[in-house]
């Protein structure tokens, strides 16, 4: 007598869809641009660069309320011992030289220094703070091709802080933010004190835009 053929085993179907896949979790810097979204395209609507700047009088009234906002922020920053510690060359990162030499090159004079600002409460809302400020040099290529378009050599001289880094302005904003989120992950616990830090530099900015564009 044969035995009896043995069934194949059949995976049982349960009737419920298979499970998502869990989403990726989002970097230090995804989640601060996430996070300020909303306040980033605030900041934009108010500026409305490169639209409000119309005159070479406009572009130098814009320059120093850059300087008002970048100029004691840097001051502030540079003295922390940890930027080398994580790779990061401060004074690559500072761009009051150039604003003072464009404000120097268009009127002939410098621009006031603004009273110091307040120290960070730690490092990680310094690390903020330099995302938001790195991260502004990002539109400043496409603010100087319209305003070269417009002005032409009015401003010629005048260019340095919106060229950035020039054509390494992307790969550098992306050097930096590989140091932020290897920090972010180092220090998931801090990941409120970016926050606080980036938050203080849009409050200034909103706070120069106001007068300088009224």
């Amino acid at each position: 007598m044969q035995p009896a053929a043995q069934k194949p085993d059949v995976p049982k179907i349960s009737g419920q869809p298979p499970a998502p896949l869990l989403a990726r979790t989002l970097t230090t810097s995804e989640r601060l641009k996430r996070d300020f979204a909303d306040t980033h395209a605030a900041l934009e609507q108010l500026m409305q660069l490169p639209h409000a700047i119309k005159t070479v009088e406009d572009y130098a009234a814009s320059l120093k309320m850059y300087v008002w906002v970048f100029a004691p922020l840097e001051d502030a920053l540079a003295g922390y011992p940890q930027w080398p510690l994580l790779g990061i060359d401060f004074a690559q990162h500072r761009r009051t030289p150039a604003l003072q030499a464009d404000i120097f090159a268009l009127t002939g004079a410098a621009c006031a220094a603004p009273k110091p600002a307040a120290p960070f409460a730690s490092f990680a809302q310094a690390f903020g703070a330099l995302y938001v400020l790195e991260g502004s040099a990002l539109g400043g290529r496409f603010i100087l091709r319209d305003l070269e378009a417009r002005l032409g050599p009015a401003i010629a001289g005048a260019t340095r802080f919106f060229a950035g880094h020039g054509a390494q302005t992307g790969p550098f904003w992306n050097a930096f933010k590989q140091k932020l989120d290897a920090y972010g992950a180092r220090h998931p616990d801090q990941h409120q004190n970016l926050a606080a830090g980036a938050s203080q530099v849009f409050d200034r900015f909103m706070q120069a835009a106001k007068p300088a564009l009224e």
